[in-house]
């Protein structure tokens, strides 16, 4: 009895040694800060209960998206366009794109007007669309969205749908086969079943954002729900944040898309 309570002693210290060395590995090998309290609550979490705590450092603990190193192009920050120098080099340590100058900016009253210029960015659309939300409500505003969508089609346009998997797990599957079936390229990110190794599953998407040949954006907080839009008896819209621009920010727009759609097929840009 004695042999055994030695070994298993001596089993359940070499399970928190290696727990304590795959903290340290997954936190310095990608080069991850940390706020003190919060290394130090992982730490003291392995130490004490590390049966529990190692399996969910493993699945939450490390970060979310390993952002790649990025180096400045172009001309200097001070000569950058749109804004003062201050702005522009606060703007880059945020890993934030500078500030442009667009053609127009549009800032919506209320849920109908963020409608009307969601289907008027969809209609304005001539070559390509993308679309990203975190809901995809099967309700009205879901299905003039999906109509809309396949009016692009019928017209030639490449429409790509990209709809976080947690968000709009009410989606009805048949609704986005049917969509892929008449010719949108269509993904779910990050599936709550998928390869461990190709993201975390607490890495969700909840850009809302629509993207017309590049040159038309339309995004802001609304999801793609009645909720967001419509006034109902008793419930009006949620009170919340959408616009449309003109100009070079639907570019950067559709290149962040272009990420996304990546990372939702798998493939992490490093």
């Amino acid at each position: 009895m004695i042999r055994v309570a030695v070994l298993s002693g001596l089993g359940h210290a070499i399970f928190v040694a290696v727990g304590l060395l795959v903290y340290v590995m997954g936190t310095r090998i990608g080069h991850q800060r940390r706020h003190p309290s919060a290394a130090m609550g992982w730490v003291l979490g392995i130490v004490t209960f590390p049966y529990l705590v190692v399996p969910l450092f493993l699945l939450f603990g490390t970060r979310k998206f390993a952002r790649p190193a990025r180096r400045p192009h172009g001309p200097p920050l001070e000569a950058t366009e749109g804004g003062p120098p201050w702005a522009t080099r606060l703007l880059a340590s945020l890993e934030l794109a500078p500030a442009v100058r667009n053609a127009q900016v549009v800032l919506h009253a209320d849920g109908t007007q963020a409608l009307q210029g969601l289907l008027a960015t969809i209609a304005s659309a001539r070559h390509r669309l993308d679309l990203c939300t975190y809901v995809f409500a099967y309700d009205e505003v879901g299905r003039e969205v999906a109509r809309a969508l396949l009016d692009c089609v019928h017209r030639g346009v490449r429409v790509r749908l990209l709809v976080d998997a947690m968000g709009s797990m009410r989606t009805p599957p048949g609704m986005l086969r049917a969509l892929r079936r008449q010719g949108l390229q269509v993904r779910r990110f990050m599936p709550l079943l998928h390869n461990p190794l190709r993201g975390r599953t607490n890495l969700r998407n909840h850009r809302k954002l629509v993207v017309a040949d590049g040159e038309r954006l339309w995004s802001g907080g609304r999801n793609l729900a009645c909720e967001y839009f419509i006034d109902r008896p008793g419930h009006p819209a949620w009170a919340d944040l959408s616009y449309e621009v003109h100009g070079p920010l639907a570019a950067q727009a559709q290149a962040q898309f272009a990420t996304d759609w990546r990372v939702a097929r798998g493939l992490v840009l490093r």
